[in-house]
């Protein structure tokens, strides 16, 4: 479908459901959201966020049973949502989730959020190769299956938002977070390449790269979903999920809810905003030191390290 026909589509579509016809960049509602790793975490926050703005939500994890937990309790609180169990380091699974998407509504995805994530905190000498390929496939290749499976269909509507989530990691750097550091400085990269190459062609399709700080998820206890080719899932946590507010608390007093985060993405994309720091105050002058480091080839030190990350990892 061109722009110009899926414009006449969309609008008749609002118009069917009832929905008054605003700026496409701030008006939400009726629109299709995917959001991936949305069983839990600051994908949940989106997801929950998306509905209340009455977007139509399509919820895509890997877990089953969180995903149905969360999409029953969005249901339940009448917001239109949609889940696709999705594995997002796998190509076929992911086409598989657009085409779900595709179908849920008869409406086209406006929103794509590739936010699924895995993270192993290890000294790079003491991971594993086969932990070190997990978390490249689901971290780096899962936003790629993303952006390959829905961002041709934004493009050619010439219309909608992408949203990566990368991490703080992404930009500063600490020991203990060598492989999933190096997944969101990759992450960052190819988002914003992306993000020059459409505007180069005045394409109206916004792209916004989230790089979130400490947040309240279940990021450290992502090994419970690692795959049985990959070693299967962990036992006996060293940060288990309940006991994760501690040190956090200890490193950063002013950790975020995932329902923060969500307020913070969907300002961005109101404003066409690519970058989403959700700590910028706490970081900024750590950014600064590593970029004037940079420029001035100075080695790394602890001016430039990742702090709080450097607390706890």
């Amino acid at each position: 479908m061109d722009s110009a026909n899926h414009a006449a589509f969309d609008a008749e579509a609002r118009k069917a459901a009832g929905i008054p016809s605003g700026d496409m960049g701030s008006d939400f509602a009726g629109r299709v959201a995917v959001i991936t790793g949305a069983a839990s975490g600051i994908g949940f926050g989106l997801a929950r966020k998306a509905a209340a703005l009455g977007m139509r939500v399509v919820l895509a994890d890997v877990e089953d049973t969180a995903l149905d937990r969360a999409t029953a309790l969005l249901k339940k609180q009448g917001h239109d949502v949609a889940a696709v169990t999705t594995d997002v380091s796998s190509e076929s699974s992911v086409k598989h989730l657009a085409e779900q998407a595709d179908d849920a509504w008869g409406i086209p995805p406006w929103l794509v959020v590739n936010n699924a994530g895995v993270g192993v905190p290890s000294r790079f000498l003491d991971s594993s190769p086969e932990d070190t390929r997990w978390t490249i496939e689901v971290n780096m290749f899962g936003v790629l299956n993303g952006m390959y499976a829905f961002l041709p269909g934004l493009v050619s509507r010439d219309a909608g938002h992408l949203v990566n989530t990368a991490s703080m990691a992404g930009l500063l750097v600490a020991p203990g977070g060598s492989v999933y550091a190096a997944t969101k400085h990759a992450i960052i990269a190819l988002t914003e390449v992306v993000y020059r190459e459409l505007a180069e062609h005045g394409s109206k399709v916004g792209i916004s790269c989230l790089c979130p700080g400490l947040v309240n998820s279940n990021l450290s206890t992502s090994v419970r979903n690692r795959p049985a080719h990959y070693g299967g899932p962990a036992t006996g946590l060293a940060v288990p999920g309940e006991e994760l507010g501690a040190p956090y608390r200890r490193a950063l007093p002013t950790v975020i809810t995932p329902d923060q985060v969500a307020d913070q993405v969907f300002e961005a994309i109101r404003q066409r905003r690519f970058w989403i720091l959700t700590h910028q105050a706490v970081y900024a002058e750590r950014i600064r030191r590593r970029t004037e480091q940079i420029a001035s080839q100075v080695n790394p030190n602890h001016e430039s390290v990742d702090h709080i990350a450097a607390a706890f990892l």
